[in-house]
């Protein structure tokens, strides 16, 4: 497959896309982190919605449940309402959800109550759900304690850092919607806020993030990582300074690039792609544009190494409503993608801004290397 020009590209992603978020119950739909049944070939990903609200939402956490080879057929499953008690207790908008897939099992993490993470288990057999659960943390061999914003900022305070603001945001404090990066069975990720420097975490039971270290540069929102010839590799929203770090021990200490990679502030994605580092993050200033400025295109990077400067361009795509948290998804060595946009309702605003959270979309990107 070649295609001679950025058009090209772009009438094949996008020409190729299918609305798979629930649009007869919701009128909002995003900020998906998915994950993969790779035996069966499902995708599952949690998207905020509303029934009644626009653009960004979060009254509703939904988990998707999609085979990867017939998109029409996805379905939706509520995994937390606002409004509807779980065992007697309510979990007001759950938000910064991102969900792994464990024998069998779609294990969602979010956030809820403004300061406390949870998980909650989904059975494809079944549909059934569990019951919801906190998600500890700790540091090297300390008794775990709740994951919440009282113990990230012990943790950040005890590495030395300041001039963070863990309440920058008044509906989040902690976010973790970092894609899960897995290595000898573990994943790795990160905490952040609304502004502060990212902590990098573990987990190997499931349910407990162990505290690895502290990258010293604040970002706003968000940090990803991904993990590839023993590398951990992080790339931070936001970050007005150095924002693209390695790290050859796993998070206790990073070295960072001399690269600056100039993008929108807007979430990118970073992940392993056949031993190398694929990096997708937006642009400011590209036209046309309905959505706020930077949300409307998807630019992907394909190297390794700390010298982002020798990584190559696969494509840029740009949609005038909207890619807005776009997700990619390493499946089998073909890239998927899921992402949002505003075609549904670009005539609704929220804060004086149209979001591009109204509508989930898929498509099948193919073979990286087929691009080079």
């Amino acid at each position: 497959m070649y295609f001679a020009s950025n058009k090209e590209w772009e009438n094949h992603i996008l020409g190729r896309r299918t609305a798979v978020s629930d649009t007869l119950s919701y009128t909002s739909s995003s900020a998906p982190i998915a994950c993969t049944d790779p035996g069966r070939g499902i995708l599952y990903a949690p998207y905020h919605a509303s029934k009644t609200s626009y653009g960004e939402q979060f009254r509703t956490l939904v988990l998707l449940k999609m085979p990867v080879m017939q998109p029409h057929r996805a379905e939706s499953f509520v995994l937390i309402d606002s409004d509807t008690a779980i065992d007697g207790v309510y979990y007001e908008n759950p938000v910064d959800a991102f969900s792994v897939f464990l024998d069998g099992i779609v294990r969602t993490f979010f956030l809820a109550n403004k300061d406390q993470y949870y998980y909650i288990d989904f059975d494809p057999a079944s549909n059934k759900l569990s019951k919801v659960e906190k998600v500890m943390c700790r540091q090297n061999n300390d008794p775990p304690v709740e994951l919440n914003t009282s113990a990230a900022e012990k943790y950040l305070e005890r590495n030395g850092m300041k001039n963070y603001n863990l309440f920058a945001d008044g509906r989040e404090h902690i976010i973790a919607t970092a894609k899960p990066a897995w290595h000898n069975g573990s994943f790795y990720g990160t905490i952040t806020s609304g502004y502060s420097q990212p902590i990098v975490f573990e987990c190997k039971d499931m349910k407990t993030f162990v505290f690895k270290g502290v990258i010293p540069q604040i970002a706003k929102y968000e940090c990803q990582v991904a993990i590839a010839g023993n590398v951990l590799y992080a790339i931070l929203r936001g970050a007005e300074k150095e924002n693209f770090f390695l790290s050859s021990d796993f998070g206790k200490s990073f070295t960072a690039s001399k690269s600056f990679i100039p993008m929108a502030e807007t979430r990118p994605q970073i992940l392993e792609y056949e031993n190398k580092i694929l990096i997708g993050y937006s642009l400011m200033d590209i036209q046309p544009n309905l959505m706020r400025n930077g949300r409307n295109n998807m630019r992907l990077m394909l190297g390794e190494g700390s010298d982002f400067s020798t990584y190559k361009e696969i494509f840029t795509i740009v949609d005038k409503y909207g890619i807005v948290y776009f997700d990619l998804i390493n499946y089998k060595g073909s890239l998927l993608m899921l992402w949002s946009n505003s075609e549904l309702y670009i005539d609704q605003t929220q804060r004086g801004m149209v979001h591009g959270k109204d509508l989930l979309l898929y498509s099948k990107i193919g073979d990286l290397f087929e691009y080079l």
